[in-house]
């Protein structure tokens, strides 16, 4: 059965130093605890992922996408995509969110089960961002879309929780 989008939602969230969070909403993503390999744009962890950006101090839109299976790849046009694995382990539902400050206009995105997940980052307009420079605070010349899907249950991943779709999906697809 071929894969199918089960939610979505999109927003804008402020970048600083250069990165920006998809994370649980309890906000147990351990920074300290992720380094950034050259050229990458998505480092997945325990929690969530680290969004890495172009240049300081902007707000890209971002469109994230939650998927019954790993979906088809995008064919719109983009400078970047990369894979990252990640977890989660306490509350199901993934937010967008700055690494310190207010939150961001997107909707909370509901995940079917804890346990492992797979996204896939795609991003544009990092040349154009970089040519406006740091600390100019634009908005939306960085678009990302971000693709998410659960990987087969492993032992540890047993933990149900309430499902999104019986009335807290807060996505376009409830």
């Amino acid at each position: 059965m071929e894969a199918q989008p089960r939610s979505a939602t999109e927003g804008e969230v402020l970048v600083a130093y250069s990165l920006f969070l998809l994370q649980e909403d309890d906000g147990g993503l351990a920074l300290d605890e992720i380094e950034r390999p050259d050229d990458e744009i998505a480092t997945g962890g325990e929690g969530g992922i680290v969004l890495w950006s172009a240049v300081n101090d902007h707000y890209p839109r971002v469109r994230i996408e939650q998927w019954s299976g790993e979906p088809p790849p995008s064919q719109e046009t983009w400078e970047a995509s990369q894979d990252t694995a990640f977890t989660v382990s306490v509350t199901g539902w993934l937010e967008l969110a700055p690494i310190f400050g207010a939150g961001a206009d997107a909707r909370r995105v509901g995940l079917p089960r804890l346990g492992s997940y797979q996204a896939r980052a795609y991003v544009r307009g990092r040349d154009e961002a970089r040519q406006r420079g740091a600390a100019q605070f634009f908005h939306g010349i960085e678009q990302w879309l971000l693709q998410i899907w659960a990987l087969p249950r492993v032992p540890s991943d047993e933990e149900e929780f309430a499902d999104p779709a019986a009335g807290e999906d807060e996505s376009e697809y409830a």
